[in-house]
């Protein structure tokens, strides 16, 4: 069921905004250690 919504190409945006919004999820995360570390 995963791999078929991995290959609908309907859902490919879906997948991008998801991944970027892990990107961004994460990059807070980095800022946030780096700022407690100080």
């Amino acid at each position: 069921m995963y791999t078929d919504f991995l290959e609908s190409p309907s859902n490919s945006i879906s997948i991008d905004s998801m991944s970027q919004d892990l990107v961004a999820e994460t990059e807070r995360t980095i800022q946030l250690q780096k700022l407690n570390k100080n």
